[in-house]
């Protein structure tokens, strides 16, 4: 047990009686919530420290959007994490950024700064996703509410950062390969519902994306795109009916997101599986 007086654990520099003691509770309370296998808290200078240091991009971000977060920010540690990191929030008190390793690597500022800009975003208003006790009953897992979210909220957020110069097509390209290594372990085409839900609002993701960074940088053609139209054309075609609409619309106002998000919903009859709020 860490005495008051001692230096905090969290690698703030601070005593722990001044730093940490008024979350002593919380890993455990996310531990035994499920939200994480483990969580230990750093400090969020420490955790930052090299991005600070050596990402001009991500500094520029960090001083000009981190103080407009109004909800204190918990950096914390679960290895088990099947992602580098993740945003979460404790009953609209806390916002969470959860890490597979702290302090975060330079190859990751734009992951760094994108998981900021998500908690920006949902400040302003924008929808949040989660699963239904009874989708919970009945298998489905918190991939389906984020995959449905970062179908619009992801390009959202990365039309952001490409102001303070991050590297779109870098994201893009890593993101990319795992994508399709995955589906390219697929013994069949994805034909139920609940597998046509999942890929279609990936392809709206990588399209909105594929469209932010081509404005920027023009690339006309992109390999992991063009394999998964010849590979899913069904897919492609469903796809490319919401696309159209999003076009049409847009999806600059936490209204028009609820919009488009409500249609792939009732689209693919996941009203009782998905909760926007």
């Amino acid at each position: 047990m860490v005495e008051l007086n001692q230096s905090c654990p969290c690698k703030s520099g601070l005593k722990y009686r001044e730093c940490c003691l008024p979350f002593k509770g919380l890993p455990k309370f996310l531990t035994t919530g499920g939200m994480c296998n483990e969580f230990k808290i750093y400090a969020e200078r420490y955790t930052l420290n090299t991005l600070l240091k050596k990402s001009k991009e991500f500094r520029a971000f960090y001083i000009s959007e981190r103080t407009k977060i109004v909800r204190p920010v918990i950096w914390g540690v679960d290895p088990s994490l099947s992602v580098n990191m993740r945003t979460g929030e404790v009953k609209d008190v806390l916002n969470l950024i959860i890490l597979k390793s702290s302090p975060i690597h330079l190859e990751d500022a734009f992951d760094a700064a994108h998981e900021l800009r998500h908690l920006l975003l949902a400040q302003e208003g924008f929808p949040r996703a989660s699963i239904t006790d009874y989708g919970l009953r009945n298998g489905f897992d918190t991939s389906f509410a984020t995959i449905l979210l970062n179908s619009v909220m992801d390009p959202l957020v990365n039309s952001g950062l490409v102001e303070f110069g991050f590297d779109l097509w870098g994201y893009f390209d890593k993101a990319s390969q795992v994508q399709r290594h995955y589906r390219e372990t697929l013994t069949q085409p994805p034909l139920s519902n609940r597998q046509k839900y999942f890929e279609v609002s990936l392809y709206i993701q990588k399209m909105l994306d594929w469209e932010i960074a081509n404005r920027r940088s023009p690339r006309p053609h992109d390999d992991f795109l063009e394999w998964f139209n010849l590979t899913f054309p069904i897919i492609t075609q469903e796809a490319t009916e919401i696309l159209n609409e999003i076009r049409l619309i847009g999806y600059d106002t936490p209204e028009k997101v609820r919009l488009i998000l409500t249609r792939i919903i009732e689209q693919y009859n996941m009203s009782d599986i998905i909760a926007l709020r």
